[in-house]
């Protein structure tokens, strides 16, 4: 494989290959800055053929596949130990062609691993639990400090499947303390008892990272980091819209999302994996 060392690198790649090619098919939607990260930590790779550019993004314990066809060329994938991640987000309306891409790729050795749909609510529709400000008193949210990083990254470990989120660095978790997107419970013992975070994007916060402790759940503890944290957004952070991902499966918090009113908001995310089943990882 071919290491990328630049934006620039990869952009006249991409360039050339789309321009000799037919109708292209990808998976691969990624912002310079994504690409110039992933550069400066030499994480991002390729593969290459005459029909195909295979993008492999390497992170521990596995490579997240990104890639660019021509629509009548047969997906290329290789088969090695380390588990293979691809990610597909589409509208809802785009899923019968979604779903051929995925039948494509599943001919190769990819099996659906999970399915997402994304959830959102604007501010004047948000409706917080009746007992929240009494749960509060219990458990009262405050936006946590850069000391709380290994708290947060064990609790998102224990609690997340870390194949489908990528966690922050602490670098980058430095940087969200310090513009308010971490938010969680701090026990009377000074641990973090529950964290989620809310990445501001000018009128629009993606939350994610929703996790609590196991020895706290069942106490209505997540619902109310939940609210209280997406309340803030709306009233301190001048944010007009939340959204966030929820696993089709859970019907539970769906629910719960639904009576704050979040709505479904059309966008499928299809994450499909080749190659071993790791060890705690829902297949």
């Amino acid at each position: 494989m071919e290491k990328i060392e630049s934006y620039r690198q990869f952009s006249d790649i991409v360039k050339a290959f789309k321009k000799k090619g037919k109708e292209i098919r990808s998976n691969c939607f990624f912002l310079p800055e994504e690409v110039r990260k992933m550069t400066e930590k030499g994480t991002l790779y390729l593969e290459q053929t005459e029909d195909c550019l295979n993008f492999f993004v390497s992170e521990a314990g596995c490579r997240r596949l990104y890639y660019y066809r021509n629509a009548d060329a047969v997906p290329m994938a290789e088969k090695k130990d380390t588990p293979v991640f691809l990610d597909f987000v589409y509208r809802e309306v785009k899923e019968a062609a979604l779903n051929t891409e995925i039948t494509a790729w599943e001919n190769q050795g990819f099996w659906l691993y999970k399915k997402y749909r994304r959830m959102e609510c604007m501010g004047k529709d948000f409706i917080p639990p009746a007992d929240e400000r009494e749960m509060e008193k219990t458990y009262p949210v405050q936006v946590l400090l850069p000391s709380d990083y290994e708290d947060c990254i064990a609790l998102w470990e224990s609690c997340l499947d870390v194949y489908s989120t990528l966690l922050p660095d602490k670098e980058e978790f430095d940087r969200a303390c310090d513009k308010g997107e971490i938010m969680g419970v701090r026990l009377k013992d000074g641990r973090v008892g529950a964290v989620d975070r809310g990445i501001f994007k000018g009128r629009t916060a993606f939350m994610q990272h929703l996790s609590v402790s196991h020895a706290l759940r069942g106490q209505g503890l997540g619902r109310t980091l939940c609210s209280a944290s997406i309340g803030a957004m709306f009233t301190q952070y001048g944010v007009e819209k939340v959204n966030f991902w929820v696993d089709e499966k859970n019907t539970h918090a769906i629910g719960i999302y639904e009576r704050m009113g979040f709505v479904n908001d059309g966008m499928i995310s299809v994450q499909l994996k080749m190659n071993k089943k790791t060890e705690g990882v829902e297949s």
